[in-house]
């Protein structure tokens, strides 16, 4: 069972702090934390710089009403990382709350989110000032690849070995976060795509864009 491994009352405890916790982050409304980002969908595997940095990362989500708190095990070359964050909002700009954890609390703590993970390949890859991410999903059908900017009019520059995979922006599509892509799948335009490209020739990615989900999507997606 999903909580065979916690007693009764920890569970309670958890549940209880957890719950302290979002009311505290509700009330620092004053100077959020930001998290500035756009979402692209990739209609193939770019062909990646040498120096980039491949990450290996767990996600999972802890049952309850959103905003849902998620778990992450981050595997690099230097080591493991633990993190717990606490996404709000949706689209390009979203309050991001994040605190680094130990092995021991993320233990405890993860077989709660059995019904709500995936697990995918990061490449980090520095351009400029930034840094272009993509994600290699391992138990969908997926590629994306993301950017976070410092202001949400920072112009997005498309390296020479992205732009040519560069499908469509999905940033205010909510069926492309990792949370909904964990409850619900891929949405079944992003497994087209994945096998061809619908952009036409000579168009620019920076001209497709993201008008969001479908007029009649299927309820409410979740934030990240």
């Amino acid at each position: 069972q999903l909580r065979d491994s916690l007693s009764a009352s920890f569970e309670r405890e958890l549940f209880e702090a957890l719950e302290r916790v979002s009311e505290q982050l509700r009330s620092m409304a004053s100077d959020p934390p930001l998290e500035i980002e756009r979402r692209y969908l990739l209609s193939r595997a770019p062909d990646l710089p040498e120096d980039c940095e491949e990450l290996q990362l767990e996600q999972g989500w802890l049952p309850g009403d959103a905003p849902r708190e998620r778990l992450r095990r981050t595997c690099a070359p230097q080591g493991e990382r633990f993190e717990r964050t606490l996404k709000i909002g949706s689209g390009l700009t979203r309050e991001e709350w994040e605190q680094e954890i130990s092995r021991e609390v993320f233990e405890r703590l993860w077989p709660l989110t059995e019904q709500c993970r995936i697990r995918k390949t990061r490449y980090r890859v520095a351009n400029e000032d930034l840094h272009w991410e993509i994600d290699v999903y391992a138990d969908v059908d997926l590629l994306v690849a993301e950017i976070e900017l410092p202001t949400e009019t920072t112009a997005v520059r498309f390296p020479a070995w992205l732009e040519p995979c560069i499908e469509r922006e999905v940033t205010e599509d909510p069926r492309f976060t990792s949370l909904s892509i964990a409850l619900h799948g891929v949405p079944s335009e992003a497994r087209a795509a994945s096998s061809s490209s619908e952009r036409a020739p000579g168009q620019s990615p920076s001209d497709l864009v993201d008008d969001g989900p479908p007029s009649d999507p299927e309820g409410p997606q979740p934030s990240d």
